[in-house]
């Protein structure tokens, strides 16, 4: 993820902040900052980049040998990625803010941590079964506090079976 990526995604979660500090829902979260908090928790854009990527180099799809291709990588990607913040950086000591310019980094949170919490048990039927897990994203504030969103999510754990 670039920097410009990893800002965007701080931003969104820091006008979320002070509404959901208000006991206010997600559900009633203005409508296009409820929508990019829901793709930015569902990581829609990343599964659209990753997509495009593996078509523009001639790569298989991740649905081709299965149909949950992408809940079971972002299962691998969130287990690789997990626990590693996403920090608001302070500006750097050189730089002199341009005179009118705004200051555009998160004024309420923190960081932001992205965690893969698997389900204590798999729901086994005929055809296999299915690991169930939830990508949490754990806000932190400046003031110590913090707030969960989530994604529940599943996949099969079928055999591989060649085309």
């Amino acid at each position: 993820m670039d920097r410009a990526a990893s800002k965007a995604i701080l931003k969104q979660f820091d006008s979320a902040h002070p509404l959901l500090q208000a006991k206010v829902g997600l559900d009633k979260l203005p409508s296009k900052l409820r929508r990019d908090i829901d793709r930015i928790s569902k990581m829609e854009s990343f599964e659209t980049e990753l997509s495009n990527f593996l078509a523009a180099y001639g790569l298989p799809p991740l649905t081709q040998h299965r149909s949950d291709g992408w809940t079971h990588f972002l299962h691998l990607y969130v287990k690789v990625i997990e626990d590693i913040p996403l920090e608001v950086s302070a500006p750097a000591v050189k730089q002199k803010p341009k005179q009118g310019a705004a200051d555009n980094r998160p004024k309420h949170i923190s960081r932001v941590i992205v965690h893969c919490e698997l389900a204590r048990e798999t729901i086994k039927h005929a055809d296999g079964e299915e690991v169930l897990f939830k990508v949490k994203w754990t806000i932190h504030d400046k003031n110590g506090q913090t707030g969960d969103i989530f994604v529940p999510n599943s996949f099969s754990l079928r055999a591989y079976l060649p085309p």
